[in-house]
């Protein structure tokens, strides 16, 4: 006989699931059937690095206030994950990963900006960098067939009705401490916890963010979301409150040297903050092959 409590039952068996939405990411139906993708699952202590770097990071800004404010997607994304485990209900974390770069198809598209495959082989070794949220340059076929099955993953996870959502913030931390090794680009897919619309809904922001910041935030990163009439040289934009009794305001676009400056200097910060918690990882991936 049993008797157990259903939502305890179902948040112990998200390794379950998880086996199902990685069975959906390796059986994609790819273009070029050379996609050596590859994916790791983690839970609680072991996610507790991707954790530790914004902690750390708040201790080099003075504060987890300050730390939100420097790239508001990658905190609220740590804030599930911290509160989600602060309350016993941790996430099943698949990180997803492949080698974009590797181009080996000989099909010379061009599709890349290179002429040929070979070109992009030699740049790449030579040249290769991290963009925004991979390392680059990639053959424009394997981030396509790379995508397809990231898109098979959510897909299972939606048709069994996990709570879910793919991440490149958490992704690219993933990638930046040596989770996996032999990729250049790893997104992040968590299943669970189970509840609804942990990360869409967001009820771990109203801990930290009020509404009013958060529809500032909302304004600035989803304009168009705001704007009025867009085939004035300026687009009005409607604003906070009673946006109407106020003088109107503008949309443009423009460099912002102030901006610029900031972000460089939290992209230093954030390296640094990854190169302190990387050992960590390192030796978590050394314990596991002893």
């Amino acid at each position: 006989m049993t008797m157990m409590d259903g939502r305890a039952f179902a948040q112990e068996k998200l390794m379950d699931n998880a086996a199902l939405v990685l069975n959906a990411y390796y059986k994609a139906p790819l273009t070029t059937s050379r996609l050596n993708h590859k994916a790791m699952i983690l839970s609680d202590e072991d996610m507790m690095p991707l954790l530790e770097v914004i902690e750390v990071l708040a201790d080099k800004v003075g504060g987890h206030e300050a730390t939100q404010n420097m790239f508001a997607p990658l905190y609220m994304d740590y804030l599930a994950y911290r509160v989600a485990i602060d309350e016993g209900l941790s996430p099943a974390l698949l990180l997803l990963g492949a080698d974009l770069a590797k181009a080996d198809l000989g099909w010379d598209c061009g599709a890349c900006g290179f002429a040929t495959c070979g070109e992009l082989t030699r740049y790449f070794k030579k040249n290769s960098g991290m963009g925004r949220m991979m390392v680059g340059p990639s053959c424009a076929w394997k981030t396509l067939d790379w995508g397809i099955a990231c898109d098979y993953a959510c897909a299972a996870a939606w048709e069994l009705n996990m709570e879910n959502r793919i991440q490149g913030t958490y992704g690219l931390l993933a990638l930046a401490l040596g989770y996996m090794e032999d990729v250049t680009a790893v997104m992040a897919l968590p299943l669970g916890p189970v509840t609804e619309f942990w990360y869409y809904n967001r009820p771990t922001m109203g801990k930290v963010i009020t509404p009013e910041a958060q529809a500032e935030l909302l304004r600035n990163n989803v304009a168009v979301h705001w704007e009025m009439f867009a085939g004035d040289l300026k687009p009005p934009m409607k604003g906070e409150g009673e946006w109407w009794t106020r003088p109107p305001e503008y949309g443009s676009i423009g460099p912002d040297p102030e901006y610029t400056a900031f972000q460089q200097k939290n992209s230093g910060l954030m390296l640094e903050a990854v190169m302190e918690v990387r050992p960590k990882v390192e030796a978590m991936k050394k314990k596991r092959t002893e």
